[in-house]
């Protein structure tokens, strides 16, 4: 990508030092989008640790630690934005912000969550989600400008909305359902094995899209119907290049 930004003039290195190419690097400065893989590789250093709290015996002390983190990390520093009150984020649990999704996800993966849970896991992410665009409506309509204050992957109803997606998707019970159903289950592992390759290459597909069609970005057609041609387009680039010999296997 970095060389992609460089080649379409899109970043002007004529006066980079091999120190700015390092920052550049490791900032993510290329773009912000693959942030992901700095994340991932950091998860996939803590993973020896979190593998501990995965015992028995560990499952309370588990259990306490996400309450706290939702509590301490996500509530109440959240809602406390909305009365301009900083929070000191030292009274807080101190793991990053990511890992929050790899406890959850262990935990709702290997668990039998009760449908009361459920569904309070549902209710909670449905207010949680009238919570972000109301209040965002509302005062960016007050101040003129996009009210950005609540967002963010750590807040209390992104967590709640990860954790009602996961559990929709884990009690429809795909596998029993496409058990009987081949094709079906053989046509989603191939779109599933190119995931990684749409997410590496949708930046310059939306890029050649938005210059060959001149398509205005602020546009609802583009934020709609935009999406899944993107995909699309993504997804048949990635299988046909899996095809080919000796290149399919540089292709993620």
């Amino acid at each position: 990508m970095f060389i992609f930004k460089i080649y379409t003039n899109q970043l002007d290195v004529s006066n980079y030092t091999i120190k700015d190419y390092i920052n550049a690097f490791f900032s993510n400065y290329e773009n912000g989008v693959y942030y992901f893989m700095f994340v991932i590789l950091g998860i996939y250093l803590t993973i020896p640790l979190l593998s501990l709290v995965t015992k028995e015996e560990n499952n309370k002390i588990l259990d306490l630690t996400i309450i706290m983190y939702f509590i301490f990390n996500s509530f109440i520093p959240n809602v406390l934005k909305l009365f301009k009150i900083n929070y000191n984020n030292d009274f807080s649990i101190q793991i990053g912000p990511y890992i929050i999704f790899v406890l959850l996800g262990y935990v709702l993966s290997t668990r039998n969550i009760s449908k009361k849970k459920r569904t309070l896991i549902y209710v909670g992410a449905i207010v949680g989600l009238i919570y972000r665009y109301v209040i965002t409506f509302i005062i960016s309509k007050k101040s003129g400008t996009v009210y950005r204050e609540i967002w963010g992957y750590n807040s209390w109803y992104s967590i709640l909305l990860a954790c009602a997606v996961f559990l929709i998707i884990k009690n429809l019970n795909f596998d029993e359902r496409l058990k009987d159903n081949k094709k079906l289950k053989k046509f989603l592992g191939i779109i599933s094995s190119c995931s990684f390759g749409i997410y590496l290459l949708h930046i310059l597909i939306i890029y050649y899209e938005i210059k060959i069609f001149n398509i205005n970005e602020y546009s609802w057609e583009w934020r709609t119907i935009g999406i899944l041609t993107t995909y699309l387009i993504s997804l048949g680039i990635i299988f046909i290049l899996k095809k080919i010999p000796i290149i399919k296997r540089l292709v993620p």
